[in-house]
């Protein structure tokens, strides 16, 4: 049989333009404020906004409802979707690092791998990677000093990091970039916080990898997020997409986009799809009259499957009239919905 797609959303909500969110939570004081921190833009100017980018920062938007969403961005984003999820966020404007504690960092990564510890030290919160989609609230770990999730044995992986201001655990962390090597590639942001944690246990909490970073990065892993629907995610409050490994060059899904959501190939693409912001296509046809066109025209609208879609309807020194426009062209109750008429006079 066919599926049924899409799947839904543990934590409902759809997507719907102009762009609005659920307010602030505001269920009182908890040891980790209710501030959720990305950092964006160290690659270059102008960076492009993946449609990834925008799940994750909506989804946190969306399900954590916080206070505060801040984008530590050394250069902002560009794009429609950076357009639409701009105004429901702080932008942030990051220091250039080009050392810490005197060690020199030149790789993007390791600059945004700082600037995320320094964000958490002066204002605690929750750090999301921007590719992180937040499927159910973390409140059972909101009055712990410090929360990572386990990548594997050897790691703590800090793609998300919750922390109290200025706790302990980080202050360590931090205090280790003292010798920093930028040559090992991922010892300060996944190996040494496992170390930490087994010599500071009281310091953190582990959660397991199914919470924030199952599935994994291997070969595997992706085809799970992107090809499969055997795995149902009820065990993530979030899931980590890996859009290194994902959108690599050498990826099978380096072409990743939006449109992927709704070829019901995934369980987690499927649920994806209500971040797909409705209706992304306008379609815009003139009337004059000639209903018989019109409703050739929306034939061929519908027969093309676009995604989330509406048709505006320009009717010429006639007063808009959607039950008129329906009499006299033959339309569908989903075409029908998601018509809008609109009148104009003769000369614009």
């Amino acid at each position: 049989g066919v599926r049924d797609c899409p799947e839904p959303l543990p934590h409902a909500y759809a997507a719907e333009l102009p762009l609005r969110f659920p307010g602030p939570l505001r269920a009182g004081a908890r040891r980790i404020p209710s501030i959720v921190h990305f950092v964006f833009g160290f690659k270059g100017p102008s960076p492009p906004f993946h449609f990834i980018n925008f799940v994750a920062v909506a989804s946190a938007l969306a399900v954590l409802r916080p206070d505060a969403v801040m984008v530590h961005c050394a250069n902002e984003p560009a794009g429609f979707l950076w357009r639409l999820i701009r105004p429901h966020v702080v932008v942030v404007q990051a220091r250039e690092v080009q050392e810490v504690f005197g060690r020199p960092v030149t790789n993007y990564a390791h600059k945004a791998d700082v600037v995320r510890l320094e964000a958490l030290l002066e204002h605690g919160g929750i750090y999301l990677d921007m590719d992180v989609v937040v499927l159910r609230p973390f409140d059972e770990f909101l009055d712990r000093q410090v929360v990572m999730g386990r990548e594997d044995r050897h790691g703590l992986c800090n793609a998300v990091i919750l922390a109290e201001p200025n706790a302990s655990f980080v202050q360590k962390w931090y205090g280790e970039y003292r010798h920093f090597d930028r040559k090992k590639w991922n010892y300060h942001s996944v190996l040494l916080p496992r170390e930490l944690a087994k010599a500071n246990p009281s310091l953190v909490t582990e959660a397991n990898r199914t919470t924030f970073h199952w599935p994994l990065w291997t070969e595997k892993g992706l085809r799970t997020m992107v090809d499969s629907f055997a795995y149902n995610y009820t065990q993530n409050l979030a899931v980590h997409m890996w859009a290194s490994q994902l959108l690599g060059k050498k990826s099978r899904y380096k072409d990743f986009g939006m449109n992927w959501c709704f070829e019901c190939r995934s369980t987690l693409l499927s649920m994806l799809r209500a971040y797909v912001p409705d209706p992304m296509f306008s379609v815009v046809l003139v009337r004059d009259g000639r209903s018989a066109k019109v409703e050739e025209t929306l034939a061929s609208i519908t027969a093309q499957s676009l995604p989330v879609w509406e048709v505006v309807v320009v009717e010429r020194d006639i007063p808009p009239n959607a039950s008129l426009l329906q009499r006299d062209v033959n339309v569908s109750e989903e075409v029908s919905r998601r018509m809008r008429i609109v009148s104009v006079d003769g000369g614009d």
